[in-house]
């Protein structure tokens, strides 16, 4: 199972006793019971990655969506992101051309 003491510090302490409430933990049993299927997007000890680069008190915005991440390699645990070499899922591509359009900035980015 995701060990929740990979989640970083200051991300436990705003999350506090969300952790231990019921659908939480039904959801990471559901995780796990899919990773025991097969391949789960992004690998276990990258599910927090945004959250390490991202400490709870510089945060300004937060997207929350679904990744659109259907092969190895592409998910990361970055929200519409790929490492760089990597080719960017269909879904993925549209999705930062509209962030881009909306918000005018680069399209061309290893993380949004």
């Amino acid at each position: 199972m995701t060990d929740i003491a990979m989640l970083p510090e200051s991300w436990r302490e705003v999350l506090g006793g969300e952790l231990q409430e019921p659908y939480f933990k039904e959801l990471m049993e559901f995780v796990e019971e899919e990773r025991a299927k097969g391949p789960v997007y992004p690998p276990r000890e990258e599910v927090f990655a945004a959250l390490e680069a991202t400490p709870y008190d510089r945060v300004k915005v937060l997207v929350l969506g679904q990744d659109p991440y259907h092969g190895e390699g592409q998910g990361h645990g970055l929200c519409f992101s790929v490492r760089p070499g990597v080719k960017i899922p269909r879904p993925c591509g549209t999705s930062t051309r509209r962030c881009t359009r909306s918000w005018a900035r680069p399209s061309r980015t290893t993380a949004i």
